[in-house]
């Protein structure tokens, strides 16, 4: 299950580093990603468990302000990276009636585009 967590006092990336890393420790997720500058934690749990989620944030010396559950996701394939190559084979897939989720941590583009 994938969930939104409110944190607040986040300020930038370490701070949310440091909630990912206390609730990772403490095993109440599978795995985190934060958006600090929106006081957000997105998280993966097997089972919901609110109290240890707040612990975590405590614990990383942060207040936790509720949580949403949200909607999953799924495709037929998933392309890593957002280049020339990337968007080939995404479009090409799409054309076959598969659904695509496109996948970049930075710039939509590629290095070559982008330069």
């Amino acid at each position: 299950m994938l969930v939104k967590i409110k944190v607040s006092g986040l300020t930038c990336p370490d701070c949310g580093n440091t909630v990912v890393k206390s609730l990772e420790r403490s095993k109440a997720v599978i795995s985190a990603n934060s958006e600090s500058a929106k006081g957000i934690v997105f998280a993966y749990v097997s089972e919901f468990r609110e109290k240890a989620i707040a612990a975590g944030v405590r614990d990383a010396g942060y207040r936790y302000e509720g949580y949403e559950k949200l909607k999953e996701m799924s495709y037929d394939i998933a392309v890593v990276g957002g280049g020339s190559a990337a968007f080939a084979a995404a479009i090409y897939a799409a054309e076959a009636g598969k659904s695509v989720a496109v996948i970049e941590k930075g710039v939509i583009g590629g290095t070559c585009l982008n330069r």
